[in-house]
């Protein structure tokens, strides 16, 4: 799978990453209140990963969430987290997110030559604490969202917040 950029005047878009033609399978359950999947894939670069994810509505204001994937070719990687929507409507949202693959040297050796990681990766640790708030139609016209993501290995965090105007039902003007 590539990452795409865009880049240049006429809008050439260009993959920072090679794209893998991928062949997969999707089992789903879906019972009353949770729902789980299973992906089976192969690549052609015969590449076999499985990926899954699953949630549990434990209450009409919860929602508890898992997602992850293996492969034969490195370590996998898991989210498992929670939601919770106050009764005025904003919803909070913690999560914790294993990368197994992550780097664990100085920053300066998480990338080529030394290591696989890429630029435009952002989580390149091994473990992170992610928090979001957000609200959705203050007013009927505006969104706000503030996340705060934690590495757990280093000690680092990167913050980002998003507030949106919606001007009609077709446009929007937003900041982050």
């Amino acid at each position: 799978i590539g990452h795409r950029i865009f880049s240049g005047i006429g809008g050439q878009m260009d993959f920072l990453r090679g794209f893998e033609k991928t062949y997969a399978f999707k089992f789903d359950y879906t019972g009353h209140k949770k729902y789980f999947s299973v992906i089976p894939s192969y690549r052609e670069s015969d590449e076999f990963r499985i990926g899954f994810f699953g949630g549990w509505a434990a209450s009409d204001a919860l929602l508890l969430h898992i997602e992850g994937s293996a492969s034969d070719s490195e370590d996998g990687s898991v989210l498992v987290g929670g939601s919770y929507t106050l009764r005025l409507g904003p919803t909070l949202t913690l999560e914790y997110y294993y990368n197994g693959a992550g780097c664990t040297d100085s920053i300066r050796n998480c990338f080529p030559p030394f290591n696989d990681s890429s630029f435009d990766d952002v989580l390149i640790r091994k473990n992170y604490i992610l928090v979001q708030a957000f609200d959705t139609r203050i007013r009927n016209v505006f969104n706000v969202i503030l996340r705060w993501i934690g590495d757990l290995d280093d000690g680092s965090s990167r913050s980002v917040g998003i507030v949106e105007y919606e001007l009609n039902n077709h446009a929007k003007l937003f900041a982050v």
